[in-house]
């Protein structure tokens, strides 16, 4: 009996000297202040992740997080920043950069790869291997720098949690040599007739927004050369890939595809001739709009309507 207790005794102090080795939490330091965040950072796949939100307010970035379509959108005005869950793709303003790690949730929080981010922004990025500290220094910044805190042992990583394997996604050449041959004029008419209706009937008009127009073209003219008509491109592109690749923001997003029609008017009627694109374009759910009109291809003339709500 007094043998067993023994043996007992030492394994409980072997599991109190394991203990005492867990890795230290990472800590991220920018412009010479601690950033404080809900969940601690973590590493997977060599990349410090930290919450998103929290990163990106200390950077001076306005945070929106899409539910549905488990997207994260950050902008200071200048610079747009779109990643989404389990997309190892990150878009900045029309740029698609592959990320070593990719995005994921864990304990409620969505976490991201700050070097990819801060780097983005054109930040100096830093690592205190010794201390477990991630080092940030804006553009621009003069001020007092990071200090070191007092020297601790180096400790082993800790585990970190498995992450689904990064999707991928498909880009699209954005080649603006085609804006000549597009007549603006045709997708303007349209989208000014979608508004009327709109006021018709008691609706608010939408905000006509021409990066969403360009995205719609390149889509247009797409179908007009690769002969189809359809939501998915041939390499696989949807329509709300198409509209984060180009660094749009939006909580939904709806694509209307017409083909042959030569005027604004008719086919804006040929859409409210269909019950469920009609609800689409007269709901209050939207609240900006884009339009493509394209000349050319079998069928002459190719138009894609994209409503986004924000």
């Amino acid at each position: 009996m007094k043998k067993t207790v023994c043996i007992l005794i030492a394994f409980v102090l072997i599991m109190a000297q394991f203990t005492g080795f867990a890795a230290k939490d990472i800590s991220i330091n920018i412009n010479g202040e601690y950033l404080e965040t809900p969940v601690a950072p973590m590493i997977v796949n060599d990349r410090t992740m930290v919450p998103f939100r929290a990163i990106f307010e200390a950077l001076k970035m306005e945070v929106n997080w899409s539910e549905k379509h488990q997207k994260v959108h950050a902008s200071d005005g200048t610079t747009n920043i779109i990643l989404t869950i389990g997309s190892d793709k990150m878009v900045v303003n029309t740029d698609v950069i592959t990320l070593d790690a990719a995005p994921f949730i864990s304990n409620g929080y969505t976490l991201v790869p700050v070097r990819a981010i801060t780097e983005a922004l054109s930040c100096e990025v830093g690592w205190d291997g010794e201390n477990r500290v991630v080092i940030i220094e804006t553009e621009g910044y003069d001020g007092p720098g990071y200090i070191a805190p007092e020297k601790e042992p180096v400790q082993p990583e800790t585990q970190v949690p498995q992450v689904p394997p990064a999707s991928t996604t498909p880009i699209i050449d954005d080649n603006p040599a085609y804006i000549n041959k597009n007549d603006p004029e045709m997708a303007l008419k349209a989208m000014n007739y979608i508004n009327q209706m709109r006021l018709e009937y008691g609706l608010e008009e939408l905000i006509i927004d021409d990066n969403i127009s360009k995205v719609a073209l390149g889509h247009s003219m797409d179908m007009a050369e690769g002969n189809y008509i359809d939501h998915v491109s041939p390499t696989g592109t949807t329509p709300f890939e198409r509209l984060d690749m180009a660094g749009i923001y939006y909580t939904s997003a709806c694509e209307i595809l017409a083909s042959g029609f030569n005027n604004s008017t008719d086919v804006v009627d040929s859409w409210l001739n269909s019950p469920s694109h009609k609800t689409s374009i007269l709901s209050s759910e939207f609240t900006h709009i884009g339009l493509g009109y394209w000349l050319g291809g079998p069928n002459g003339t190719y138009w894609t309507l994209v409503l986004a709500a924000r």
